[in-house]
């Protein structure tokens, strides 16, 4: 299942909204659905069910399995920010690959709006 030869072979695949995702080698998968798009994804498969029926807490621990391109931990404060929830938020999230952490300095993201 784990290949360490593999996980460093990743490429960045362009989205239908524009926004970018990696492909896996190892796992034979984008990260992201390529036609919904990174952030599209995130916001409404993650966020937003999430945040309706949390919406009313002052304070979230979040457990977010997997850093990856950290989609879903950005759209959850994007999300906050842009709707003004008064939330302190705390987010957990493990990651297997370090590399994959180390890159995304170089990573394309989208702008913020």
């Amino acid at each position: 299942m784990y290949n360490e030869v593999l996980r460093g072979q990743k490429e960045i695949k362009l989205c239908e909204d524009g926004t970018h995702t990696l492909y896996s080698k190892e796992f034979e998968e984008h990260y992201h659905s390529t036609k919904d798009g990174a952030l599209h994804e995130s916001l409404e498969k993650h966020v937003k069910p999430a945040l309706f029926f949390k919406s009313h807490k002052t304070k979230l621990v979040i457990l977010d399995i997997c850093f990856g391109l950290g989609y879903n931990t950005f759209a959850t404060l994007y999300y906050l920010q842009k709707h003004k929830l008064p939330i302190q938020v705390h987010i957990l999230s493990p990651e297997f690959d370090e590399a994959l952490l180390r890159s995304l300095d170089t990573f394309i993201f989208p702008p913020r709006v």
